[in-house]
């Protein structure tokens, strides 16, 4: 943080002068600030490639920041992006279709491109994906998802091969990575996808309404570099949607016939709820499974399973003190059990107005700059204050 400069966001405009879109293509360190919440309507994806720069959504008033019609591609190197919606919806152009995530990653060696490592999404919100509504490809390492609220990616939202609704996909050769505290709910597949490779921690996340596939195991066509995926502490809750009689995480036959090996360490997963028989555990019991975990979390603090829910509906998401519209109804199909899996966010009522909101910005430094350590020390504790106060008191993460 020593040495970023200060960018507030004062507008909700796709470009321009005060919008995030100018704030994340300037250059060196940054702290991206917002004087204003509501709906930014982009005309083109959102794509961020200077690297070094924190995305404080925090900072915005109630209900926070919405993008919709276009994809947030991640395309840098240590970055912080909390407090962040992104609903970008169908297309009846197959070629946009084809890539409309609501985020992507996808790390690379090319020039002018980056090995994506050290980023952190906290407090995020994505759904309405067309391909995933969270793909994460290519070189890329080092990512921490906390608390976020990821849904209702669409099922017939224009992509080419027709029939979708995936949550979340690690590719090949994708490395360490932790997905905690977070809910994956009411896609058809990939809550989560993981490959060969993969150097994953899944702990502590709701997976609501899976329908064919919950959590899956999947073989890649080539591997690189041995993996270790460690599946711990989750809980399933299958729905009218969900296709019973088979395994809440379900590993392809041919995994562990694979050189370099990925280990896998499954330990207290739960299903539950009014149709909790309808799906078993693994679906290959205890064959090739490790006996302990590879990975050591220092961010997190791994719960039982029977603590995970309901209490994380609190946590998860955007401002979950005062949600969006949008992520308020997600939350409540939960609750009540009624989220279903969607062919296009029509069926929902489409994007809902979001009226324009403003603050004035009480930074806790006087210049647009961090000069020194306790200019730092005093913007740390403000996001920390803010966190806190969209959270409704959650604590901040190191």
């Amino acid at each position: 943080m020593n040495g970023a400069k200060i960018i507030p966001v004062t507008n909700l405009d796709d470009s321009g002068p005060g919008s995030l879109r100018a704030a994340l293509e300037a250059r060196g360190p940054r702290i991206v600030v917002f004087e204003v919440a509501g709906l930014i309507r982009l005309q083109s994806n959102l794509t961020l490639i200077e690297p070094q720069v924190t995305i404080a959504g925090e900072t915005a008033p109630a209900p926070g920041i919405v993008l919709t019609r276009g994809s947030f591609n991640i395309r840098t190197k240590d970055a912080i992006i909390s407090h962040i919606a992104v609903y970008p919806g169908s297309t009846d152009d197959l070629a946009v279709g084809e890539n409309r995530d609501a985020m992507s990653f996808n790390g690379s060696d090319a020039p002018g491109k980056h090995r994506q490592q050290n980023i952190v999404l906290r407090n995020v919100s994505l759904g309405w994906g067309v391909d995933e509504n969270l793909g994460i490809q290519g070189l890329t390492s080092d990512i921490l998802i906390e608390r976020a609220l990821i849904a209702q990616p669409l099922y017939r939202g224009g992509h080419p091969k027709g029939r979708r609704a995936m949550n979340l996909l690690l590719g090949n050769p994708v490395g360490r990575v932790v997905i905690a505290g977070s809910v994956l709910a009411s896609a058809n597949q990939r809550s989560a996808r993981f490959t060969q490779g993969n150097r994953v921690s899944f702990v502590n996340n709701l997976i609501y309404g899976p329908g064919r596939v919950a959590t899956h195991l999947d073989s890649s066509q080539a591997i690189l570099n041995p993996g270790a995926i460690d599946i711990i502490g989750n809980v399933y809750v299958p729905n009218a949607d969900t296709a019973c009689k088979g395994s809440f995480i379900r590993i392809d036959p041919a995994f562990f016939n694979r050189q370099p090996l990925t280990s896998v360490y499954i330990q207290d997963n739960m299903s539950i709820g009014p149709r909790a028989n309808c799906l078993q555990g693994v679906d290959r019991g205890e064959a090739g499974l490790t006996a302990s975990p590879a990975h050591r979390l220092t961010d997190w603090s791994i719960l039982p399973a029977t603590a995970v829910y309901p209490e994380i509906l609190r946590q998860v998401g955007s401002h979950p003190a005062a949600r969006n519209p949008v992520d308020r109804r997600v939350i409540a199909g939960i609750r009540d059990n009624s989220l279903r899996i969607i062919d296009r966010e029509s069926d929902v009522g489409g994007m809902p107005d979001i009226a324009p909101v403003r603050h004035v910005l009480r930074l806790p430094v006087s210049s647009a700059s961090l000069g020194d350590e306790s200019a730092v020390s005093r913007m740390k504790a403000y996001l920390c204050e803010r966190h806190r106060l969209v959270t409704g008191g959650l604590p901040c993460s190191p």
